[in-house]
């Protein structure tokens, strides 16, 4: 239950593939519902009935008009927007991913298994065909423009501030128990062992990889095993002083060495398939060989 008589409204910020779709399914409502506030999805709302929220929101005369301080859950956007008034008023959380993995998981979203609601199907499957025309390494260093845009906004703009909470996608999936207590002590509330516990029971993520499911792989690093190092480092060279700043990178030293042992354990893993390829022919070759001399 909650503590205050009138709760300070919570607005979430995220960026894509950071567990947004869990976050608005899982966690908001039920959170909600147990502050005994109302649960408010502008963005995913306006998205599934063919319109921008931001832009609704930026054309609007009295954008307060979309906003109450007290009592609302707000979110997850995948975007600042600045144009909420008095974004001071709120308590603000701010969930992140490396952008790195984030980039992947995008990728193999729009290119598989995205969503395609009805009055947006011609748009996605667009993306879709866009997608699948280029290589996971052009889509990723391609997107990583907006991506960066959208989180240098957030660190110049939100992050550090006292009434932000900065949480990390790959602290929820490595310990979803110790962040929930991290978001309840911010927002200030006495949840039920019972809540808690539901939540930690009911999230799964240990999946088995698929390309065509929602949620391909949850495991934090998959840059490193869907990128090459070549794209990994223009990616780190993009996003350095973020990936410092959000603790992602603790020295660009370390991290050059790490991927100097990557790119030799890719080089040996492909001279290993060049080997096996070359004794299956030499295998092929063999048999053709003893049926000519047994003819």
């Amino acid at each position: 239950m909650n503590s205050l008589s009138t709760p300070q409204s919570i607005i979430w910020f995220t960026v894509h593939k950071s567990a947004s779709e869990y976050i608005r399914a899982e966690i908001l409502p039920k959170l909600a519902q147990e502050l005994d506030m109302k649960y408010i999805d502008y963005e995913g709302d306006y998205w599934l009935r063919g319109k921008s929220f931001k832009d609704t929101l930026i054309n609007h005369k009295k954008p307060s008009h979309f906003f109450n301080p007290v009592g609302c859950i707000y979110g997850p956007f995948r975007q600042f927007y600045q144009e909420i008034p008095s974004l001071g008023n709120y308590k603000v959380v701010l969930m992140l991913r490396d952008p790195r993995d984030a980039l992947t998981s995008l990728y193999f979203s729009l290119a598989y298994s995205h969503y395609l609601p009805e009055r947006r199907k011609a748009e996605v499957e667009n993306v879709r065909k866009l997608a699948l025309k280029s290589t996971i390494d052009d889509y990723v260093l391609e997107k990583s423009y907006s991506f960066f845009d959208t989180y240098k906004k957030y660190c110049e703009q939100s992050l550090g501030l006292p009434n932000v909470l900065f949480l990390k996608y790959e602290d929820m999936v490595n310990d979803l128990k110790n962040w929930l207590n991290t978001l309840i002590n911010f927002i200030q509330f006495e949840a039920s062992q019972n809540f808690v516990n539901h939540l930690v029971k009911q999230a799964n993520f240990e999946v088995k990889e698929d390309i065509y499911a929602h949620k391909r792989q949850v495991k934090p690093g998959d840059h490193r095993r869907k990128l090459k190092v070549k794209t990994i480092r223009l990616l780190n060279e993009k996003f350095n002083q973020i990936l410092h700043q959000l603790a992602y990178i603790s020295g660009d030293s370390y991290e050059n060495l790490e991927l100097d042992q990557l790119l030799l354990h890719q080089a040996r893993e492909q001279l290993a398939r060049s080997q096996a390829l070359m004794q299956q022919y030499q295998d092929q070759l063999q048999k053709s060989s003893d049926l000519v001399r047994s003819d």
